[in-house]
């Protein structure tokens, strides 16, 4: 896939020598790089990385995102999601596995601290589109 045609969605979940290095690889393999990130994060990533599109999370974490920012999301099909972790296994990750099971995209990938990438399994499509229809018919009750 050519480096114009793909979309890549980095989600800040580590510190910043790891999440510098993720973006590093992100901006190699893509000219579209997004990246959601901490509220508190937001201004000094966008300052040193001015080519990269960054999302405020809103919060100073990605429980419970706004309505407003999964739209943005999910206004992307990406080629892949890319998931900093600090440790060798990525523990408590469970809410940042949900979100990416509501966004299109081909690969889901956790970047290791040791700069390793570990493929992660993809649910099947079906799966996936039931998921996105019962987060759409709860937003459609909360309205």
């Amino acid at each position: 896939m050519n480096k114009k045609d793909n979309s890549i969605l980095l989600l800040r979940t580590s510190n910043d020598f790891i999440t510098e290095n993720a973006l590093r690889y992100c901006l190699q393999n893509s000219e579209n790089v997004i990246c959601l990130i901490q509220s508190s994060q937001f201004e000094a990533y966008k300052n040193k990385y001015p080519e990269t599109n960054f999302i405020d999370s809103g919060a100073e974490s990605f429980y419970d995102l706004s309505n407003e920012i999964m739209q943005k999301l999910s206004a992307e099909k990406y080629s892949m999601i890319v998931i900093p972790t600090t440790g060798v296994k990525a523990h408590n990750f469970g809410n940042i596995i949900e979100i990416t099971r509501l966004l299109y995209h081909d690969k889901l990938v956790f970047y290791h601290s040791d700069n390793q990438i570990q493929v992660i399994n993809k649910m099947s499509k079906i799966k996936s589109m039931l998921y996105k229809i019962y987060i759409k018919i709860i937003e459609c009750s909360e309205q």
